[in-house]
Order: C-alpha cells, then structure tokens, then sequence
C-alpha cells in the first residue's frame, strides 16, 4: 500500500532504529515491517510493502480507516495511553491484526514518533514473521465482463476452523456473503451431514490427511445448495478446501483451520443425477506421494499460503503424527457420500470429518450463547488496557490476556503454570503473597486497597505496578483475578510534578524575598526622597530663590512618583499571580462607578480636547467585586485611551447586561488604533506601543488592569484596528451578576 500522505519512510526507519528496542528486534541495518497510523490509531497513513495485504485487511482501501471494531478499539486505546510527558517510549502490544480472530493477536512494537513539519504519527511493526497471503481481504472479487456482456463468476474467501471430530466450529462472515449458502447453518456439523460431491480424488486426499494429522490444499467439492434447477436437478457450488491441523500453546491438538474459496457461477452448477460417490483406489504400502494424484493446483497466493503455514507448523506436525496403518493394498476403500450402516465391521473407520454429527448433537442454543458470550467477555479482556492474570489458590499461573504479555513481554506458553512472582521483582515477592494469601484465608472476595509492588519484565528492568486482586466464585477450584495497571506514566507525571511544584515554590520564594527588598530597600528611601522634595518646594524653611532650582525640584518629585508607582504596580502584580492580593467583594453598581471614573478623568480629557460620550445601561448591572479594583480598571482603560487618541477625537464609555446575563464594560475611542501584535505587546509587562504618541509610563498598566480583571474571573477583550480606534470590553460572568 502506497503512503496516503507524504512520509519520509527512510527518516522514520533511521528514527525507530534508534531505539534500542527496535535494534534488537529487527537489527540496525535491517528494513522495519511497520504501519503507521495517525495520532488517534484512527486512519492508517503507511504501510511497508510486506504488511500490504494485512493493511488491505483491516482497513478501507479509500479512506484508510480503520474497518475492524476488535482493532479500531485497541489501536484507539494504545495511542490514548501513552503518556503526553513522554509520548516517544516504546512499547509491545498485543494487536488483532486479522480480522477473522481464527489466528492470535500478534505482538507489536508500538512508538510514536514526531516528523518535522508534521503531526506525531503512531508506528506499530509486528515482531512475528507476517504471511500477508493469509490477511488477504476477504469477499467477492471485482467481477468482469465478457464480451456478450454477461458477467463472470467471482472469487469468495473465507476462513474456517473444525474441532478434533471434524465438526465445524467457526466460520468466518464471508460464508454468509454467498447468495446461494447464506442460509446453509454448518456449525456443529462435519462434511458427511451434507450431500457433497467430492471432485478429482479430493476425497482421498482429505481422508489421507485427517489420518495422518497433516495439511492439505486445493481439493475440490460441489456443495449442495438445497435449491435446484430447470429440471428438478439438485444444484451446487464450487468450492475448494485448504487447511491444516491446529495445536494450543502446550502442544495438543485442537482440530483444524483453513480457508475456503467459492467459486462463484452465474448460477449454480446442476449436479449431475447420475453422479456417484468415487472409490479410492487400492493403497499400496509405498511413500504417501505414490498414494494419490498430485492435487489440483491453487493459484500462486494459495500456495504461498500453505507453505507457509507448512513450514511454520512443520516441527510440531511431526510430533504429532499419528501412524495409524493404511488399508491393506488388496483391500478396496469405501467412500460414501453418506455413510450407510454396513454390515462388514472389519473395514477401517473413517476420519471423524466424514461421520455425520449424530453423536454428540450440535450444542443447543443456550451453549451457543454462553460460547457467544464467553468469547465475547474473551476479546474484551484482550481490548483492556491493563494485565488481566488468573491464579489459582497457590499462586501459580493459569492465563493471561494481551495487554499482560505485552506488559511482561512473556508469551502465555511460557509462564502458564509458573508462580506469579516470576512477574515481580524480589523484593515484591512477599507483598503478592501475602495479599494473595490475606484473600484466600480471610474469605473475602475482594481487598479493594490494592498494593503497589514492582515488575520484571523479560527483557530485564522493572516497572512500577499497581495491583489489585479479587476471588473468582463459583468455581470448583478457587481462583483469583490479578489486575495490574501499569503505573510508569503516573511516576512519571509525578515525578515532573512534584519537581515543577519545587521549582515554582522556590520561584515565588525568590520573587517573595527580592520584592520583600524591593519594598524595604527602595520604597524607604523613596518615600524620603519625596517628601523633603515636596518640603523644599513649600519652602517651609526659607526661599528657593532660584527658578532653576525649582523646576530640578519639581522633576524630581515627578520621577521619583514615577518610580514609586512602578514599584507598586510590581507589588501589586506579584500578589494577584501569588493570589496574596486581599480583595473585599461587595454588590458594585458599574453605572455609579463608572460614572465617578469619568469625573476623574474630565479634566485630562477636557486638557486633551476629547469629548467624554456615555451610554450606560437602563437597569444598572449590578456585580460582585472589590470596588476599589474595579475602579482601577476603569481608571487605568480611561488613562490609556485619552493618552492615545488625537484631538478632536471621541471616547464612548458605556455598561450592558448580554444575552446570556453576563455584565459588560466598553470603553471604545477613535485614537490611533493598534494590529494584532500591537494588543500582544501591549499586553506584556514592560512592553510599550511603538508610534508618535508614546506617552511616559510603566509600560505595566494593561498587564495590572488584566490580571484584576481575571482576578473577578472577568475576561479581558481588546478590538483594534490602526487609524481606526480601539474597543476594549471587560466581562464578568453571570455568577458575579446580581439579578433582582
């Protein structure tokens, strides 16, 4: 599959090697088998060529959403845990990549890995060898039309698995998609309960490899449909079997799997009345490939298939198999379509596949339904995020689901049966004990108070674990339910918390302790400065007869006012982030407020020659705030706008409820206005607009007039455009407006 969106594959490969996790799986200068997925684990973006046919199988081929459930959960759930500190850790999941279930989820390596110029992507690349022909998608191929414009018969996939008495136990969703078979309930049944006619000796074939335990490809039978043709004729379908025998993890055999390919037809094949069961030839006692004709060949994909599926089980086969004798080479082999009673006890019993399923009957309903949900509570399990273990009363391992091998990196096989301290640290030994042993003596089904205790992981190195344990009832041995949630992102999160939190106590003490001087050192010496400035201007001990002299002694009393109000804005702006400013909330009507703010402010406008307009509102909003705060607001958005707007021009003061009973203030002029950095840097402390009508101050008047404002959880809105004017709008909540 072709990269929906550009990735550069190479960079991403150089990045993923880089891990030492990744090395040691895959080596440093090999090619790594991944998928990568956008950060929700929502859209699949790449896929290397060798995963092709499994990315064909799970997700749509337009979009490249994911179109598994079983999957789209677990992918969704992987990119939601991982840590947002930290989101470049490596991890190994369990992840059903076939969507069938008939094969294991497989083991991942799981990492999200940031791109330049573009959003973090998450990469999954299975560590197990990948036969992409079996995740082929499944379901009726494209059809094509012949030149009398009839269209040809297409190709059906499915997947099947038996038990070890040839019943069928699974089949997977695309048997249904078959017109003519959709109808046709095969599970619990074997081959012998359908009138099957088998094709070319593949009867012989299939018997041979049930007796023997081994795989078989390509045989072919005409399957009744239960309908038939013009003339009253039965009518069948095509369909070609392959499989091969299944083990479980400990080595027993569990039955068989495969796949099945229906060739469809324009209608389906009348089977012939005169058609009669085939016989096998005589075996001889020589090599099983002189036994039968060589099989009719599958196409190139199905043969890849098996022989892979071959070569990968070929070890365990030979374990397995069984030398049950051959019929003797003079002694006739009988191959009935459906086994008659016969009368000749010494002939050699079929396979189970080719006995009907008299005895035991199909489960009846409600095992169906408790299978149903069993399995259902199974992939749920296999979906959970955190390590589900079941123990028994001694500690020992009975299974385990994906997200604990994944976390242990332990496959079930390997620990089954091992006490669950082969999971812990040493020193978290008697802490599982112990809890386990409080739950199986104590009689109590649950200790809700988990234990935090530390893992060991195969790889080597530990991880912080929290671990809970309940009493499984209704058993007729006692087990226990071991949930383990991995607790490295917490410790993580922690760790930079509590860190950060030092860091920020120690910032404020410092900031506490320098403006502790500030205040002392400066403001002392300051206030001195100005009143014998001021006692000097009064003349209060004799004349100042000097002109000059009086004007140093006005400046100085200008500058160091200047300071002084800097040093308090500072003090002030400390406290309300320190949040150690005292307020006195009260019920403050904003027109009287507002009001007394402009007969403060008249006779600097009246000097600039601005016109002072208001439109307060008809029912005065009435807030919760400290007057003298708010006063200071209003005072310092007056100041600034009569500071920046020319003469002749206008300021608007006006106060409204809004439609969703907020309380608002609006002071708008038409001075020389400001673009969008301009409200950024005006906004900042110390930060002052750049144009002909800088005006002398702190630079820290909008910062303070801010930080009150979000001190009465109020906001703060600035509209402005160059040459235009300004609007700032100050909101307060509906919880801070008193109503009547």
């Amino acid at each position: 599959m072709a990269a929906r969106v550009p990735i550069n594959t190479r960079l991403l490969e150089q990045i993923l090697l880089q891990d030492p996790l990744f090395a040691s799986v895959f080596g440093r200068s090999s090619t790594v088998p991944m998928l990568v997925w956008d950060s929700r684990g929502a859209t699949l973006l790449y896929a290397s060529p060798g995963l092709a046919q499994v990315a064909a199988a799970v997700t749509d081929p337009d979009t490249g959403m994911v179109n598994d459930s079983t999957l789209a959960k677990r992918l969704a759930a992987v990119a939601a845990s991982f840590s947002i500190s930290a989101p470049h850790s490596t991890r190994q999941e369990r992840l059903p990549l076939d969507p069938s279930g008939l094969t294991g989820p497989m083991t991942c390596l799981c990492r999200f890995v940031s791109l330049e110029g573009r959003p973090p992507v998450l990469v999954t690349a299975p560590k197990e060898r990948v036969a992409d022909a079996g995740f082929s998608r499944s379901g009726p191929e494209r059809e094509d039309k012949q030149p009398n414009g009839k269209s040809t018969a297409g190709t059906v996939r499915f997947l099947w698995r038996m038990d070890t008495a040839g019943r069928f136990t699974r089949v997977s969703p695309e048997w249904n998609a078959i017109p003519a078979l959709a109808r046709t309930d095969i599970i619990g049944k074997t081959f012998a309960d359908f009138d099957i006619r088998w094709l070319e000796r593949s009867r012989d074939i299939l018997k041979e490899a049930f007796l023997n335990l081994k795989s078989w490809q390509g045989v072919k039978a005409l399957w009744p449909t239960g309908s038939t043709g013009s003339v009253s004729t039965p009518q069948a379908l095509l369909i070609e079997f392959s499989g091969t025998p299944a083990y479980a993890p400990d080595g027993t055999f569990t039955g068989y799997s495969g796949f099945g390919l229906c060739r469809l037809h324009n209608m389906p094949t009348e089977l012939p009345a005169e058609i009669t069961p085939p016989v096998a030839a005589p075996v001889k006692k020589t090599s099983a490939a002189k036994t039968a004709d060589t099989p009719p060949q599958l196409s190139k994909e199905d043969r890849n298939t098996l022989r892979e599926i071959a070569e990968s089980l070929r070890a365990r086969l030979r374990e397995h198999e069984q030398t049950s004798p051959l019929p003797a080479a003079d002694e006739p082999v009988p191959v009935p379509l459906q086994p008659e009673v016969s009368a000749a006890p010494q002939e050699p019993l079929l396979p189970p596949a080719f006995t009907p399923s008299e005895s035991p009957s199909p489960p009846p309903q409600e095992g169906a339904g408790l299978l149903q949900r069993v399995r259902e509570l199974e992939a749920i399990l296999d979906t959970a995020t955190d390590g589900v273990v079941t123990v028994n009363d001694t500690g020992h391992i009975l299974s385990l689901n994906n997200s604990a091998e994944a976390l242990f990196g332990y496959d079930r096989g390997e620990v089954t049966g091992e006490s669950v301290t082969v999971l812990l640290a040493p020193e978290s030994h008697v802490v599982i004990l112990d809890y386990l042993e409080g739950l199986a003596s104590g009689g109590r089904t649950s200790l809700l108070n988990g234990r935090e205790v530390t893992g060991r992981v195969k790889q080597g190195g530990s991880i912080p674990l929290f671990v809970t344990m309940s009493s499984i009832q209704d058993m007729e041995t006692r087990k226990f339910c071991v949930v383990i949630r991995d607790l490295s992102a917490f410790k993580r999160v922690e760790r930079e918390l509590t860190t950060a939190r030092e860091e920020a106590e120690r910032a404020s003490a410092m900031k506490s302790d320098f403006l502790a001087k500030i205040s002392h050192d400066v403001r002392t010496p300051l206030n001195a400065i100005l009143g014998f400035t001021e006692l000097m201007l009064d003349e209060r001990f004799g004349p100042v007869n000097n002109a000059r002299y009086r004007e140093y002694l006005t400046d100085i009393k200008d500058s160091g006012a200047h300071v002084l109000g800097l040093i308090n804005d500072l003090l002030d702006l400390a406290r309300i982030e320190a949040g150690k400013m005292e307020f006195t909330f009260s019920p403050t009507s904003l027109n009287e407020l507002m009001a007394r703010c402009i007969t403060l402010s008249t006779p600097d406008a009246d000097k600039a020659h601005l016109i002072l307009r208001t439109s307060f509102a008809e029912n005065s909003p009435t807030v919760v705030a400290d007057e003298r705060a708010l006063q200071r607001i209003v005072l310092n958005l007056l100041s600034n706008a009569i500071k920046y707007t020319d003469a002749g021009g206008q300021i608007i003061v006006s106060t409204s409820l809004t439609e969703l009973g907020e309380a608002a203030l609006r002071i708008r002029d038409t001075g020389v206005g400001m673009d969008e950095e301009g409200i950024r840097s005006a906004l900042e402390p110390f930060r002052r607009l750049n144009n002909r009508r800088t005006k002398p101050g702190s630079g820290l008047g909008l910062t303070v007039t801010k930080a009150l404002v979000e001190a009465h959880r109020g906001l703060l809105h600035i509209t402005s455009r160059p040459g235009q004017g300004t609007l700032v709008e100050v909101i307060f909540p509906q919880n801070r407006v008193l109503t009547e």
